[in-house]
């Protein structure tokens, strides 16, 4: 009777019914309406489901980044989909990821792979000017960031989003590891007496731009072509200072469904995911150069910017955040 029993449940747990039962948790910093459509594919295909986390638009990443951290020793989290890469890294050097190689990784570049796999890149994001075309002609505008404002020139005139939060935040630490801290706070010295506005994030930049509130200012692809897209009056320019920013994978260390984890993780990095996002209203630029795209999303090739040593950046995020507090202090 014993044997019968123990078999019974042995065949129950091998069923295709024991399977459909698979799960793995993600949390997710990318907006929903992007990466949901990419996860349901994913259950759909495997039958594993997929309960996501995502994120809240005003605290961006670092919530959810806090919360990992949080649970740490308990971890409830198997896979981080990261819309950049900075808290990643944190991740990374708090201890909370585990090394796990993707075998769909191989055809990313290596810039975009951490170099013992604990994270990779996938379909970036890039730091743009964005300008309202009735209010100022593309030549007027510095193609360096670093000259905006200067002599007090367009003063009042630009803005950009809170760089505490998001690729903003992002974007500093980048600045602050290739030109230096000191350089960094002169510059955000010269915005601050240009009388630069600091809103909340990129979104709000793009649409107060848009609406003629500011000339120009400082955000990422997806919210510039968005509006473009929208048939509003903005143009979009690549600054001298600008930075490819990828969405990242990681495995969570003690992930408590690491196997389901990792198909997850093979299933995002597929070429398939770069050409959805990529053609999506997200307008991802695909890492892989060889995905077809729409005319609009530019090829990885023509955006230029400076390029960071990632594992680097957080070296260089203590002086970023005092130059972020100095322009938020009034």
């Amino acid at each position: 009777m014993k044997r019968i029993l123990l078999l019974f449940l042995i065949a129950i747990i091998s069923s295709p019914v024991a399977a459909a039962t698979q799960h793995v948790v993600a949390y997710v910093a990318l907006d929903r309406e992007f990466s949901q459509p990419i996860l349901d594919s994913f259950a759909r295909e495997t039958g594993i489901r997929v309960d996501p986390v995502f994120d809240v638009e005003a605290s961006k990443t670092v919530a959810l980044v806090n919360r990992i951290l949080a649970e740490k020793e308990r971890p409830l989290c198997d896979v981080f989909w990261n819309n950049e890469l900075l808290q990643t890294l944190r991740l990374k050097t708090e201890g909370a990821l585990q090394s796990y190689d993707s075998p769909n990784a191989a055809d990313i570049p290596s810039l975009y792979q951490d170099p013992e796999h604990y994270w990779t890149g996938f379909a970036a994001r890039a730091r743009v000017i964005i300008y309202n075309k009735n209010i100022i002609k593309p030549e007027a505008i510095p193609v360096s960031i670093f000259e905006w404002g200067k002599g007090g020139k367009n003063a009042g005139q630009f803005a950009l989003a809170n760089p505490h939060f998001g690729t903003t935040s992002t974007h500093f630490a980048a600045l602050a590891s290739i030109y230096g801290e000191d350089q960094l706070k002169a510059v955000v010295a010269q915005w601050k007496n240009a009388k630069v506005a600091v809103l909340a994030g990129n979104g709000p930049v793009r649409n107060d731009v848009a609406a003629g509130r500011y000339a120009y200012g400082l955000t990422d692809t997806d919210d510039a072509l968005g509006a473009i897209m929208e048939g509003k009056p903005v143009g979009m320019l690549f600054p001298k200072e600008g930075l490819l920013i990828p969405n990242s994978v990681a495995l969570i260390q003690h992930a408590p469904h690491a196997e389901a984890g990792r198909k997850l993780i093979d299933f995002i990095l597929r070429p398939q995911t770069e050409k959805a996002l990529a053609h999506s209203a997200s307008a991802q630029i695909p890492l892989r150069d060889t995905i077809a795209r729409p005319a609009q999303v530019p090829s990885i090739k023509k955006i230029g910017g400076i390029q960071v040593d990632w594992n680097r950046l957080l070296e260089a995020m203590l002086g970023a955040m005092e130059s972020a507090d100095r322009l938020l202090a009034r």
